[in-house]
């Protein structure tokens, strides 16, 4: 209960995965409002672009479906009869830097690895919520094909500075230019590759990023 809010909410309190807790900022006035999305096609991408919000994709869906949020989030710019800027635009990813490949699928190969945990877990929230279709490699994917291992796979960008380089560079083309890469945090049990992800991250794959997309502009 607030002064200008009074509600419940009843139907998706989901305690086993933290859903349903609500909470308000502490800044006055409030930061720059930013708007979430993960459904394809989302209703909150244009929402934000109707408003003047900052969108961002979540790191949980695919390419595809993070593309079609920015079409949803232009439509909601034209409400307002401005230009929409892509520079506004977060991507969010899931990414695991190694020094080589070999030791990222080494180190995919252990039992115990946090992204195991990670994707059982959101397979099985968006599981639970019967919105699987939405986190498919395509559109359209089979359902009865779309395992675990599968999403995974799909979404998990890992490997060595070269090979993160060439995945982010492929996700750019899938999508379309957007101005910021959100790099989700998990609390991995090994501090040190989480601690060495982070460095190649910031040290060599940044750079080569950065570089690779200025090539391609300078080429258009």
């Amino acid at each position: 209960n607030g002064e200008f809010w009074r509600f419940a909410l009843k139907d998706m309190v989901l305690d086993r995965y933290g859903v349903g807790v609500t909470v308000k900022p502490y800044q006055r006035p409030h930061p720059p409002i930013a708007l979430p999305a993960m459904s394809p096609y989302s209703g909150t991408m244009k929402i934000a672009g109707a408003r003047g919000w900052i969108p961002v994709s979540s790191n949980l869906i695919p390419a595809w479906s993070a593309k079609s949020q920015w079409g949803k989030y232009v439509e909601g710019c034209a409400e307002r009869g401005i230009q929409a800027d892509p520079e506004i635009w977060r991507v969010g990813r899931t990414v695991l830097v190694t020094e080589t490949d070999k030791e990222a699928q080494a180190y995919l190969k252990r039992p115990d690895h946090l992204f195991h945990y990670y994707y059982d877990h959101m397979y099985g929230l968006l599981g639970h919520g019967k919105i699987l279709d939405s986190i498919t490699p395509t559109k359209g994917f089979p359902l009865s094909e779309f395992t675990r291992e599968v999403y995974q796979d799909d979404n998990l960008i890992c490997g060595s500075p070269d090979t993160v380089v060439t995945k982010l560079l492929e996700l750019r083309e899938a999508v379309g230019h957007f101005g910021t890469l959100v790099i989700v945090g998990l609390e991995y049990q090994d501090r040190r590759i989480v601690r060495n992800s982070m460095r190649l991250l910031a040290e060599e794959v940044m750079p080569r990023l950065r570089a690779a997309i200025a090539r391609q502009q300078a080429a258009q």
